[in-house]
């Protein structure tokens, strides 16, 4: 089976949102190559499942997705050691497209990404800015990562062969960074970067108010962006509407208390 493209998933108490991802996948369009999905996710904390997961494989499957992977966990491990877990599986692709569970992608991101690196072969590629959408606020909002100076922009993909020689030491957050510059090292800081100034980013959209990293209300940051409201499918807009009771809900996760 020749897999062109992977597309890794790690999930963490992704019960309510996981969906939203998988929904994104399941709809991409104008595929003419093999690819695979690979999802890690620890199943003992407020899980999507398996179950869940297979339950959109034929729809998957007709988009041209031929293999999925589920990795179950025992227990938590920091995200950057699921990615090293996720890496490790994949196959000998040209490709590796980072996906965040509670990120909605374009419906051309599979395609845009693969035509990108088949044109342009760099070692990473990214889009020039954010789209966000606040689920406890309803409002959707912008930011230019690249005009200020971050590293990593979304719909990030990498090459699947960089991707399977990275070790990084555990660490919970800024992960895109840390792996973007992990690769970065490995090419003696040689890195080829493809940032697409195109006007594709807005059709990927950043879930907020669910999830772990995401529970918080992050709209403070950010310009209020009206405009790009049609950006998501009234039905994936109308079950993101529906989950506005939970939102903002940090998760249960147990905190020592400091020792006086």
């Amino acid at each position: 089976m020749d897999i062109k493209l992977t597309v890794g998933m790690p999930m963490y108490r992704s019960e309510r949102i996981g969906w939203v991802a998988l929904e994104s996948l399941c709809r991409q369009k104008d595929i003419n190559f093999r690819w695979e999905l690979i999802i890690a996710e620890e199943i003992n904390s407020l899980p999507f499942g398996e179950k869940g997961i297979m339950e959109y494989s034929d729809r998957l499957s007709k988009v041209g997705c031929k293999r999925i992977k589920y990795i179950p966990i025992d227990k938590w491990v920091p995200l950057s050691r699921k990615w090293m877990i996720i890496a490790k599986e994949a196959s000998e692709s040209d490709v590796f497209l980072l996906q965040a569970a509670d990120i909605y992608s374009g419906d051309r991101r599979l395609c845009n990404t693969y035509n990108i690196y088949t044109e342009h072969k760099p070692n990473w590629i990214q889009v020039a800015a954010h789209l966000f959408y606040d689920i406890k606020t309803d409002e959707f909002y912008t930011y230019n990562s690249l005009s200020h100076g971050h590293p990593c922009s979304t719909d990030m993909a990498t090459e699947t062969r960089l991707m399977k020689k990275i070790i990084m030491k555990d660490k919970k957050r800024s992960i895109d960074s840390l792996i973007y510059q992990t690769i970065n090292i490995s090419l003696k800081n040689k890195i080829a970067v493809y940032n697409d100034k195109s006007d594709w980013w807005k059709h990927t959209v950043n879930i907020h108010g669910l999830n772990n990293i995401s529970a918080r209300n992050f709209s403070k940051k950010y310009p209020r962006s009206p405009q790009y409201r049609k950006m998501l499918p009234d039905d994936i807009l109308k079950r993101l509407q529906s989950l506005k009771q939970y939102a903002g809900q940090m998760p249960l996760i147990a905190v020592r208390k400091k020792k006086k």
